[in-house]
């Protein structure tokens, strides 16, 4: 793989039923986890079904924005029309030198706990 590729991170966020309100959005974001500089994010909107759901994510990132030296993670957030409602307050490490980089994000705490 060339410095010139673009390449994508995928995973899933797992949601429980009750942290997905009318009007939400999962926000799922990578960072640098030393500088906590933001790589890219990505915008989901969100369903309410009932159930607890995994949603699916597939992020482009340009591998010249990566320091082969740095760790990297992915978070995620839950945001309503007017605030965040949920985060998940630890970054889950991926490995961007991976040719198929993936993470899981697991949204397990109390869904009624404000950021």
């Amino acid at each position: 793989m060339s410095k010139t590729d673009n390449i994508y991170v995928h995973g899933e966020v797992y949601l429980k039923a009750d942290q997905i309100f009318a009007n939400t959005a999962l926000k799922v974001v990578l960072v640098n986890i030393n500088s906590k500089e933001v790589v890219e994010k990505q915008r989901i909107s969100l369903v309410r079904t009932g159930n607890d759901q995994a949603v699916t994510f597939k992020m482009h990132f340009d591998p010249l924005q990566i320091d082969q030296n740095e760790e990297y993670g992915i978070y995620a957030e839950i945001n309503s029309l007017s605030a965040v409602t949920h985060t998940a307050r630890q970054y889950y490490p991926v490995d961007l030198s991976n040719t198929t980089p993936s993470a899981s994000v697991f949204m397990d705490y109390n869904p009624r706990e404000l950021v």
